[in-house]
């Protein structure tokens, strides 16, 4: 069963998918009507799920389950998997590619392939305090609350120059 987003437990299951390119407001609508449509029927076992979705700086697709109602199972999450790919065929936007990490600098959206951080950070192209956008969000609360996270405090520091994460 749909509901929006605003309305779902802060301790409800997310998955994030991004499109490195911006998405159109033509583009976020498709989306909207599929993915509201496939919320309102998703469902574990027979079960239905509370679900919801949102689109988050013309990139992100966080599609989300409140699990203190029903569990998500691996075959429902997969069929989520499967309503994301439809868009992808649909608008042509793949949302499954995971090859580059997303920044907010200047108020913009920048992906940057992971095989090319280590020079950015020792070239002082990317800061210890420049904000990375948290795709591994676990829960809609950290979406509300720790959507973007200073560089030094996500995943990628412990790979980065020590004199990187200080500035």
């Amino acid at each position: 069963m749909y509901l929006p987003f605003e309305e779902i437990s802060g301790k409800a299951r997310v998955w994030v998918y991004q499109s490195i390119e911006k998405l159109s407001a033509t583009e976020k609508e498709i989306i909207a009507g599929d993915l509201k449509t496939y919320c309102e029927r998703w469902a574990a076992h027979g079960n239905p799920l509370k679900a919801s979705f949102t689109i988050l700086n013309d990139h992100f697709l966080v599609i989300t389950a409140d699990e203190q109602f029903n569990q998500a199972s691996g075959c429902s999450i997969d069929d989520s998997v499967h309503a994301v790919q439809s868009i992808y065929q649909k608008i042509n936007r793949d949302f499954l590619n995971r090859t580059h990490v997303p920044f907010l600098m200047d108020e913009e959206v920048r992906f940057f392939k992971t095989t090319e951080l280590k020079n950015r950070f020792e070239e002082g192209k990317i800061k210890g305090s420049d904000l990375a956008i948290n795709v591994l969000a676990a829960t809609k609360e950290e979406i509300d609350t720790k959507w973007t996270i200073p560089v030094k405090n996500y995943w990628l520091s412990k790979y980065l120059p020590k004199t990187t994460l200080a500035t």
